[in-house]
């Protein structure tokens, strides 16, 4: 089987994949995800075959988001866990 290298990378734009194989010679760019909204971490479950990624912004405040196989990306707002 084909190794795969992921390099993913969050900034102010979305999120960023960027793939090759094992040799790393070539680079494939996909993204942004989640355009225009910052991000400051992203992570891979290699198991699932899901990426991960957490972000937010000063209006809306802090958001999660998964993706089943990229581009369809998925949101989940985080709720403060008390009540007001």
């Amino acid at each position: 089987m084909a190794q795969k290298v992921l390099i993913l990378v969050g900034t102010k734009k979305g999120a960023f994949v960027l793939e090759s194989d094992g040799r790393r010679l070539a680079w494939r760019l996909r993204g942004p995800f989640c355009e225009t909204w910052p991000m400051n971490h992203v992570i891979a479950d290699p198991a699932a075959a899901t990426l991960y990624g957490g972000g937010g912004n000063d209006w809306f405040g802090s958001m999660s988001i998964g993706s089943v196989g990229p581009p369809a990306w998925t949101s989940g707002y985080l709720r403060p866990p008390f009540t007001c």
